[in-house]
C-alpha cells in the first residue's frame, strides 16, 4: 500500500485563554490495488498558531474507514468519507473551548 490521498481542513477557529485555536480535520488514504481496497484514516485535533497540536476530550476519536472501490473512484470516495468526517467534527465543536486549570484546552493529550 502507498499513500494516495491526503486531505485536511480547518473546520473552525475559536478564541480561548490560550489564544486563537484552529479545529482541524485530516484524512490520509491508501489504496491497495491488489484487492481494490481504500483505507482512509481520519483524525481531528486543535492547533495553535505556533503549530502545537492538542486532542481535546470533546473531539471525536480518530477512525479508519475501509471501502472496496475501483481505483478510478478512489479519490471521489475518499473525499466523500472525509466530508462526512468534517461534518462530524464540526458538530462536536463547542462555542467556547473548555480550559483546564493549567490554562490550556481541556485535553485528552498533547499531540505535538
Amino acid at each position: 500500500m502507498k499513500s494516495d490521498l491526503f486531505l485536511s481542513e480547518v473546520v473552525a477557529t475559536r478564541e480561548s485563554g490560550a489564544g486563537v485555536l484552529e479545529v482541524c480535520a485530516v484524512a490520509s488514504g491508501q489504496f491497495d490495488r491488489a484487492i481494490s481496497m481504500l483505507e482512509v484514516k481520519l483524525d481531528a485535533y486543535l492547533q495553535n498558531f505556533a503549530g502545537a497540536q492538542f486532542r481535546p476530550r470533546w473531539l471525536p476519536k480518530g477512525d479508519t474507514v475501509r471501502e472496496h472501490v475501483p481505483h478510478a473512484e478512489m479519490h471521489e470516495v475518499g473525499r466523500d468519507v472525509f466530508h462526512r468526517w468534517v461534518r462530524k467534527v464540526n458538530a462536536a465543536v463547542p462555542q467556547t473551548i473548555p480550559m483546564g486549570t493549567d490554562g490550556l484546552p481541556d485535553l485528552l493529550d498533547h499531540v505535538a
